[in-house]
């Protein structure tokens, strides 16, 4: 039985039919997708990794530092803090790391 097959099938039932088998059917697609994440996740497991793992971009090492702490890796927007020194016509280079 074909995709459009089922849903041809779905629109010749009543409405409250429709809406019990609506109810079975996510429920059915709920289960079946956390039993094949559960089975991916055991499949990363086994292959030495932890589900997740890798997913955060890494950290950026600062490109400047502002007087108060302030960081910005040069990547983006340029960071708030540096924009108004630039804006103020001071030579940002002077903050670089």
């Amino acid at each position: 039985m074909t995709a459009a097959d089922i849903v041809a099938a779905f629109k010749l039932l009543r409405i409250e039919q429709q809406t019990s088998t609506y109810e079975q059917i996510t429920a059915a697609f709920s289960a079946a997708k956390d039993a094949r994440r559960l089975q991916l996740e055991a499949e990363i497991r086994s292959l030495g990794f932890k589900p997740g793992e890798g997913k955060r971009k890494p950290e950026r090492a600062a490109k400047y530092r502002g007087p108060n702490g302030e960081v910005w890796s040069g990547v983006g927007a340029m960071a708030s803090w540096l924009r108004k020194f630039k804006e103020a016509g001071e030579d940002i280079e002077r903050y670089r790391v």
